[in-house]
């Protein structure tokens, strides 16, 4: 059975959630980026959630709701131009010489400009909508592919129901995603600002420790809400962590050409980081036959870099599989094992000389330090996404 929420006791709309066809933003059991623990999320509601609200609050705050309105009145008045009343409202005659190309009257009730009827359903954003007038008096807007609750919360903002009960002061980082979904298709970013930077401050900031699941989140939550920072931040961290590009997840409509840009990064890093280590590669070739030190150095590298799928053969562009952070971290790991058999053999001097030499580990972390991650505006202060 459907429950209902009335935030308008008045209410002349009724906002129907239908339940999401699939589970919000799963992450792809075997993804090139690697599954992570966290990638399940809550289970599907399976009944409507019917909300009873105000048009006229819907039609202030959204673009989205007032052309949806504005269309349902088009329809309306188009197929009742016979009538004299509509909705028990009278509907004013028309002015000579002041019709608008579709015979409405420009005088009248409804908006001046409207579109022709559109058919009963289509794709708005990404979310499909319809709206039909029902025995009860009210326009019924039916809403897909949104999360009820985050739907709830968001329309008691725009309604000023800003009650603990109604609308809460924290959020989860997932319950913020969903609620971004809902700001982002519906064009509500106006509306629910002032609680946005409340719960985008108490959630926190993307760190190298979220999953890969969270981090995408994160970049779309500081996409949605104009986060600058946070998203510099999220995309810098998915560029140097990620071995391929980021999925697109059931639910959550990331911008194609973010997860574009972030892997046009990634890749750039990744090139750059596999001249440095055929660079040291090339010089341990030339001293490991005189040096004992330099040819146990060269046989780890080698060992380790192709087991991290980094050396011979080359990978080439996309670069599947690879990120400058696990390259980074391999020679770390390289350069400590080896330091400590030197230490053992006693030639840990020589071992130490080439290290210098070499300044592969200071290389490669200068190198993921670089990545600059993307940024929500240009120069210029255009928009870029």
């Amino acid at each position: 059975m459907s429950k209902i929420y009335e935030i308008d006791p008045d209410a002349d709309t009724l906002v129907v959630v239908r339940p999401l066809a699939d589970a919000f933003a799963p992450w792809p059991a075997h993804d090139h980026n690697g599954a992570s623990p966290t990638s399940a999320s809550p289970a599907v509601p399976t009944a409507d959630v019917r909300i009873k609200v105000s048009s006229k609050h819907l039609s202030l705050a959204s673009p989205r709701f007032r052309d949806i309105l504005a269309q349902k009145a088009a329809a309306s008045a188009s197929s009742q131009t016979s009538s004299p009343t509509r909705n028990g409202y009278k509907t004013p005659p028309a002015s000579p010489g002041k019709t608008t190309p579709n015979n409405i009257n420009s005088n009248s009730l409804w908006r001046k400009e409207v579109a022709p009827p559109s058919p009963p359903h289509s794709n708005y954003g990404g979310s499909s909508y319809s709206q039909t007038e029902e025995a009860d008096g009210r326009i019924h807007i039916v809403l897909e592919g949104l999360d009820a609750d985050a739907v709830t919360t968001v329309l008691n903002i725009v309604h000023g129901r800003g009650g603990k009960d109604r609308v809460p002061k924290t959020v989860s980082l997932e319950a913020l995603a969903r609620i971004a979904v809902v700001v982002d298709k519906l064009k509500l970013q106006d509306a629910v600002e002032i609680y946005a930077d409340r719960w985008v401050d108490a959630v926190g900031h993307p760190s190298a420790s979220n999953s890969r699941r969270e981090l995408t989140l994160w970049i779309y939550i500081a996409y949605v809400f104009q986060r600058d920072a946070i998203f510099r931040e999220a995309t810098k961290i998915a560029a140097t962590q990620l071995t391929g590009p980021l999925p697109t997840l059931a639910n959550l409509p990331l911008r194609a050409k973010i997860a574009h840009d972030i892997d046009a990064q990634r890749q750039e890093a990744v090139s750059k980081a596999l001249d440095v280590v055929e660079g040291a590669v090339d010089t341990l070739l030339a001293n490991s036959e005189d040096n004992n030190a330099d040819a146990l150095l060269l046989g780890t590298l080698l060992r380790t870099l192709h087991k991290h799928k980094a050396v011979w053969p080359r990978p080439a562009a996309p670069y599947a599989g690879v990120s400058i952070a696990g390259i980074a971290s391999a020679a770390h790991d390289v350069q400590t094992k080896t330091w400590q058999t030197a230490f053992r053999l006693g030639d840990s001097t020589r071992y130490n000389n080439t290290n210098n030499t070499l300044k592969l580990t200071p290389q490669l972390d200068s190198l993921k330090a670089s990545v600059a991650g993307l940024t929500l505006k240009s120069e210029l202060g255009y928009n870029l996404y």
